[in-house]
């Protein structure tokens, strides 16, 4: 199970925001939740129980975590079916989450609730019952993920540029060297990039190589990706590769040392 300090990387199987039309209110299939988030998240939904199609030509696809964004959240619950594998029962929503570092920060930020919950066991399916319970609940956005690459603060994986994010746990108010901000789209919700420098140790990453990583990338150029989520819960977001071509180079010339991958990824 990855680290909770940790850069994460996923593919997402179904979210509000790319495919709405798979998500239905649960008991009436003609109902169809087209798009719940925008820019602004100033569009929600009140349904509370949900049937969502992952199928993908009709074959189950695999979960590996679950986020949510919303208000009056108190428990979550995940029922897969066509596949194998169990979902989750009443996960709780924490009012907080412990960082690295010991220190308690809250999932709640500017009014919203986010949960990013990494299954104990992953599971596939072709479709996942969702159920919330709470009390006025307002689903902002949904997102099923399967689990890409993890960039380990730590160094298994990856070098975090140290301007990214502070060691007080704010995010930069403006753009730093290791952030490049767009044009803001809506209000208050400010698009950005950020470049990385990927160390890929073999035996020591679930992409063992080079040539693995640009097929992942080349793959799932759509994918959602995870700030820290211990420490930014809130930093949770669909994402686009923002660069055609990725420059590889060895760090050592016998090769022992692993090697450094260049990229960039940016918010939708």
């Amino acid at each position: 199970m990855p680290s909770l300090h940790n850069t994460l990387f996923f593919r997402a199987c179904v979210n509000y925001l790319e495919n709405g039309a798979r998500v239905k209110k649960r008991g009436n299939p003609s109902q169809i939740i087209r798009s719940v988030a925008d820019n602004d998240y100033e569009t929600f939904s009140t349904e509370t129980d949900y049937d969502v199609d992952i199928s993908v030509n009709g074959a189950p696809t695999r979960v590996d975590a679950f986020f949510v964004k919303g208000t009056g959240i108190t428990r979550h619950s995940g029922t897969p079916s066509g596949g194998s594998g169990s979902g989750w029962t009443n996960v709780n929503l924490p009012a907080t989450v412990t960082n690295y570092e010991g220190t308690a920060v809250s999932t709640t930020d500017k009014g919203f609730q986010h949960h990013l919950y990494l299954l104990p066991n992953h599971f596939t399916a072709k479709s996942v019952r969702l159920q919330f319970q709470g009390s006025g609940v307002r689903i902002y956005e949904v997102m099923l993920l399967e689990f890409g690459i993890e960039i380990d603060a730590n160094a298994d994986f990856i070098e975090i540029d140290p301007n990214l994010v502070d060691r007080t746990g704010r995010i930069e108010a403006g753009p730093g060297s290791g952030r490049v901000y767009n044009a803001p789209i809506g209000a208050e919700r400010e698009k950005w990039e950020v470049d990385y420098v990927v160390k890929v140790i073999p035996g020591k990453t679930l992409l063992q190589t080079p040539e693995e990583f640009l097929y992942w990338r080349a793959e799932n150029r759509n994918h959602v990706h995870a700030v820290e989520p211990s420490r930014f819960p809130w930093m949770v977001f669909p994402a686009v590769f923002t660069r055609n071509s990725v420059p590889v180079r060895y760090r050592t010339k016998d090769k022992t040392a692993g090697e450094v991958i260049k990229f960039q990824v940016a918010e939708q």
